[in-house]
């Protein structure tokens, strides 16, 4: 029995545009620098510094992001970062201009026959420009133990009071331990609604949150 592996994230390049973005690549050091230093046939080397944010293209919020008082990105177990992962498509379930609902999660579970099971992490496919988690999808994803959270979209409803922002997902979340994952790509082209998931994140020292390789990893 062989495997597939779906690549899940964003490059990581200079002049994209957007909050997932922000990366500035310097090249540091030139073979053209170096190659005087190395005995031939050996030509110098290249290196590059990256300079971007924690929570730049395809991350992993860890639970301090939000939550004072909680664990950082390296104080998390690894196991949170991987494990079997169900895709709920929203795509024609969402309503547009509405945030993802709990009626429709259970609706998706029951077109595509999946269950959510404790320990599970779920993927949320939604269309672009929609964006956000409703207060009772939350809960709801909570209350059945899932392990971890990832979207292709923003995981934040639009919701404002007394003029300021609101978090529900994240604080809800983050509070639980339940990891978010960000800026996923290519979930449309998982041929599975189910597989094993991995997003292993840097070990970054009192890190809010991090970088990572997403991918699914589907048996053939």
């Amino acid at each position: 029995m062989g495997m597939a592996i779906v690549d899940l994230s964003i490059p990581i390049r200079e002049g994209e545009e957007g909050p997932l973005a922000a990366v500035k690549i310097l090249k540091e050091v030139t073979r053209a620098w170096s190659a005087r230093h190395f005995k031939e046939p050996c030509k110098g080397f290249e290196s590059r510094t990256i300079l971007m944010p924690e929570h730049c293209a395809t991350h992993v919020d860890a639970p301090y992001h939000f939550v004072p008082n909680t664990r950082t990105i390296d104080e998390m177990p690894l196991d949170r970062f991987l494990g079997d992962a169900v895709l709920l498509d929203l795509r024609h379930t969402q309503k547009e201009g509405q945030p993802v609902r709990r009626e429709d999660l259970i609706a998706v579970c029951s077109k595509d026959r999946l269950t959510i099971e404790e320990g599970v992490i779920v993927l949320l496919l939604s269309l672009p420009g929609y964006k956000g988690l409703a207060n009772d999808a939350v809960d709801w994803l909570i209350v059945r133990g899932v392990k971890a959270v990832g979207t292709n979209v923003d995981i934040e409803e639009d919701a404002v009071e007394e003029g300021k922002k609101v978090r529900y997902a994240h604080m809800s979340f983050l509070t639980e331990g339940i990891c978010i994952f960000e800026g996923l790509v290519n979930l449309d082209t998982l041929p599975t609604k189910k597989f094993f998931f991995v997003g292993l994140p840097l070990r970054i020292e009192k890190g809010t949150g991090s970088p990572v390789r997403a991918a699914a990893i589907i048996k053939e």
